[in-house]
């Protein structure tokens, strides 16, 4: 079954990479005074690099500020995040932070609109990229196993690799889920955005220059890179064709910004957090209030 989270807002807000700068996220609400408000990472936000416990104090920090705000953090994986932490189930006492699972829905409704009468506006979240850097990440991590090997007795490698510290997962990939898109269009929901971390191939960046030296490292680099970006054109083929009023697609991993418009879809290519200041856009506002900290 698809999982489908419900949340009363004023205002929905996309951000790019966080790549770990968790401290940020207080920052980022106090400046822009957000209150009744969900904010949708897209991916890499840098879990994984440590022990759980420090996650935990780490959010229940957070937890803090966003409660008092009434603000709703929306996590979906990077190729850069332990999908362990995407299952739904990490901060489950948490009211206002979601780690989703890929092809959540995640259903907005007015503030006022508690008994859920009028249509929600739904966003699709969809996690999931490749690491061009795989090669080293890979070769890292297995220094570090090994290293762990040595101050263990009686560890093999496959154990020392749960307990060392990981920079690289094997399922990093997107997936294309033609099941769970069906049971979203069976049960009547209409997505009108859809939150990813990597992009459709008919949208920026259009070639691989830049990444030549990585390319040549790594064989199956480019096979790869081209399956990626296979996978978000299926899914949006696929939404198009199921008739969903998409209007929004929201995506970070490139670390730069672009926006531009394909048959009336408003793609957004959100840079990541650089020292403190995150790329954002506000995508939905179900009220009259201006939020003036914003520039549109």
């Amino acid at each position: 079954m698809i999982k489908t989270i419900d949340i009363h807002t004023k205002s929905i807000v996309a951000v790019g990479d966080l790549h770990g700068n968790f401290d940020d996220i207080g920052y980022f609400i106090k400046s822009y005074n957000f209150t009744d408000t969900a904010i949708i990472f897209c991916g890499d936000i840098g879990m994984g690099f440590c022990k759980p416990e420090h996650y935990k104090t780490v959010f229940n920090k957070i937890s803090r500020i966003i409660n008092k705000c009434n603000v709703h953090l929306i996590f979906l994986r990077g190729n850069h995040d332990n999908p362990l932490y995407f299952d739904g189930n990490f901060m489950p006492k948490s009211k206002c932070i979601h780690f989703v699972k890929d092809y959540t829905v995640i259903n907005f409704y007015k503030m006022d609109d508690t008994d859920k009468i009028n249509e929600p506006y739904s966003v699709l979240a969809v996690g999931g990229g490749l690491s061009i850097d795989r090669t080293r990440r890979i070769r890292h991590t297995k220094e570090v196993a090994r290293k762990y090997m040595r101050y263990h007795n009686g560890v093999n490698l496959e154990m020392a690799y749960k307990e060392c510290p990981q920079c690289y997962w094997s399922n990093e990939m997107p997936v294309y889920d033609e099941a769970s898109l069906n049971e979203i269009k069976d049960n009547g929901i209409n997505i009108r955005v859809i939150c990813t971390h990597t992009s459709p191939d008919f949208t920026y960046p259009f070639t691989k220059e830049g990444i030549r030296g990585w390319l040549l490292e790594d064989d199956k680099l480019e096979e790869d890179l081209n399956k990626e970006r296979q996978v978000m054109t299926n899914l949006y083929e696929k939404v198009i064709a199921d008739g969903h009023p998409l209007e929004i697609w929201c995506y970070g991993h490139y670390h730069i910004h672009n926006t531009e418009i394909i048959d009336n879809v408003k793609f957004y290519l959100l840079d990541m957090d650089r020292n403190g200041v995150m790329d954002f856009v506000e995508i939905y506002r179900n009220d009259n209030e201006i939020n003036e900290n914003i520039i549109p």
